[in-house]
């Protein structure tokens, strides 16, 4: 899930992808995802964004 070992956010992703009605999204990047991903933020909000309307 990061490569942050240690990360606080580990428990929050283990147990939200367990649950049905969640979608989970993992990145391979750091902490500023923004900064680091822009293409992929931006299509991953496009998706989330065309599925809550279509």
């Amino acid at each position: 899930m990061s490569a942050y070992e240690g990360s606080p956010f580990t428990r929050f992703h283990d147990r939200l992808s367990a649950e049905p009605s969640w979608t989970v999204h993992s990145l391979p990047f750091g902490h500023n995802v923004m900064s680091e991903c822009p293409d992929e933020i931006h299509a991953l909000l496009i998706d989330v964004a065309a599925r809550a309307t279509g």
